[in-house]
């Protein structure tokens, strides 16, 4: 397709030359929004006002300095791919995100969680189950440790229709 204007614009030639709209961008990195960049988000927060920042609600509570206390949760972002797009979405999934991790990526994720004691996986992304490597991934987070944690959107029929996926909870 040749694009035909600005992004702002989202029309492209199709094939015939003919011009055709295309469905507008829905993430903040679709859009350009200056929010899709982390520094950007931090630069915000830092001029607002109207919160207590982290650190001195810890202090007030007594848990200055925080120390971790062990890992509890081996946590897996398959990528930003979603079939919605969510304004709560803190890792601005859409349809229009194509990352997703790679089967090597996952294999590695396999081999780094075998060397640890961590009890729970949680697949987390866009929409996991749109990633290729999803299946794989859940079968050998299963075989490895025996839970298997998928997001609240992502129902226990739509996790076993997958298969013989068995948990422990």
């Amino acid at each position: 397709m040749s694009h035909t204007g600005d992004l702002g614009d989202h029309r492209f030639l199709n094939g015939l030359g003919i011009v055709k709209k295309s469905p507008m961008a829905l993430t903040l990195l679709g859009r350009q929004n200056p929010l899709a960049s982390p520094t950007e988000q931090l630069k915000m927060l830092g001029r607002t006002t109207s919160y207590i920042p982290f650190e001195t609600q810890l202090d007030h509570i007594g848990l200055l300095p925080l120390r971790a206390t062990g890992i509890t949760v081996f946590q897996i972002n398959v990528g930003k791919l979603c079939n919605q797009t969510c304004r709560h979405c803190h890792v601005d999934a859409g349809p229009d995100r194509t990352e997703s991790m790679s089967k090597e990526t996952a294999e590695q994720c396999i081999r780094t969680l075998a060397k640890t004691d961590i009890p729970t996986v949680d697949i987390t992304g866009g929409a996991p189950e749109l990633n290729p490597n999803f299946r794989w991934l859940v079968e050998h987070c299963v075989l490895g440790i025996g839970i298997a944690i998928v997001p609240p959107e992502f129902t226990r029929r739509q996790a076993f229709a997958f298969g013989e996926i068995k948990t422990n909870a």
